[in-house]
This record gives structure tokens, C-alpha cells and sequence, in this order.
């Protein structure tokens, strides 16, 4: 009987099939669309992130403004330029004003004002003429009910300055902003002398 070879094999081709192809494509589809989903994701965490960076440093700016003004309030003899204060605002003369130069007596006043359902703590300071300019705000706040209170050098909290008990204090303190339910909002103590002193006297 005539006997037949086997099968003749042939080698196998390089290269990807139809479906292979495929596969791949779609394994790169799906990596680049979640890679893109997660570069989308950080951009946006970043962006909240740069968001509340910025609120945050405007807000510490505004509060150590706050602390500049009070920290330089001078004591003074005369009523015309004595510090005044109540639970809605209060002024004086500071040797740290905001606008100009340190070193110099300003005359300045800050208050609590209500604008558009909001709380601004307004801020004032004057010219040469010792006239107030026009008043900017310096923070706002969301929320009624803010006051001022006023420490003594016997550590009590006052509403209203002067004090009537300690005539001889011409400053408080400290000042602080408190909130409606009494927490503290804004704390700058005064770190010049309570007394007046003898070159800051002029009517």
C-alpha cells in the first residue's frame, strides 16, 4: 500500500491577529480614559485647593491688619483725642495705621456695619486735616450679632470704653470681636502704655 507523508507544517507568520489588535485597543482606550479622569480630578483638587489658599491668606491679611491698627492705639489727655469705644465701633489715634506712615499719629475708627445681609468691619483713617477718609472694608462676616468688648488692665470685659471705674486708663488692653453666640472672632492686644503720655497732649 502507497504510503502518504504527513501534514507538511508551516511556520507560523509574525505579527498581531485582527482581534488582538482589537484588544489592545480597547486595553488603551480604557488606560488613557482613566488616566485622563485622575489628571482631571487633581486639576480640580488643586484648583479648590489654590481657591481656599487664597481665601485663607486674604482673611489672615485682614486680621493682622486688624492687630496693626489696634497694637500702635495711643493714650491720650485730650478728649478730642481720646479712644472711644462701643459695642458697634470704636476710634482713636494709632501710630500703625494702614495708610500712612508709622510713626505718626493717625486718627482711625473701625465699626461693625451691616451691607447686603452681611457684617463688614469698616475701617477709616485720616488725612492731614485729621478728617476720616472713606471707609473700606477690611473683613465680612455672614453672620448678625457681632460685637466689640474691651479689657481692662483687671482683665475684665467691658462693652463701652472708657472705663468710668478707671479713669486713669485711657486705653484698654485689649480689644476683641466677638460673635453672636460670644466666640472670639478677632483678638489684638494694645501694646503701648495705658496712660496718656506727655508728648501726645495737643488739643
Amino acid at each position: 500500500m502507497r504510503k502518504f507523508g504527513g501534514p507538511t507544517m508551516r511556520k507560523s507568520q509574525g505579527g498581531l491577529s485582527l482581534i488582538e489588535v482589537l484588544v489592545v485597543l480597547v486595553l488603551v482606550s480604557m488606560i488613557a480614559v482613566l488616566m485622563m479622569q485622575g489628571v482631571g480630578q487633581l486639576l480640580a483638587s488643586y484648583s479648590v485647593v489654590q481657591r481656599v489658599q487664597h481665601a485663607s491668606s486674604q482673611t489672615m491679611l485682614r486680621q493682622q491688619w486688624f492687630r496693626d491698627v489696634v497694637s500702635g492705639v495711643v493714650a491720650s489727655r485730650s478728649s478730642k483725642r481720646a479712644f472711644t469705644g462701643s459695642a458697634d465701633a470704636f476710634s482713636g489715634y494709632s501710630l500703625t495705621p494702614l495708610v500712612r506712615a508709622d510713626g505718626i499719629a493717625a486718627p482711625f475708627s473701625l465699626s461693625l456695619v451691616e451691607v447686603d445681609g452681611l457684617v463688614q468691619l469698616q475701617y477709616e483713617e485720616g488725612g492731614e486735616a485729621e478728617e476720616l477718609s472713606m471707609p473700606w472694608s477690611i473683613l465680612e462676616l455672614d453672620v448678625l450679632g457681632q460685637r466689640f468688648a474691651y479689657r481692662n488692665t483687671a482683665g475684665q470685659w467691658l462693652t463701652d470704653w472708657p472705663d468710668e471705674s478707671s479713669p486713669r486708663e485711657k486705653i484698654p488692653r485689649q480689644i476683641a470681636l466677638l460673635g453672636s453666640e460670644g466666640e472670639l472672632l478677632l483678638s489684638a492686644s494694645l501694646s503701648l502704655s495705658y496712660q496718656s503720655v506727655t508728648d501726645f497732649q495737643n488739643d
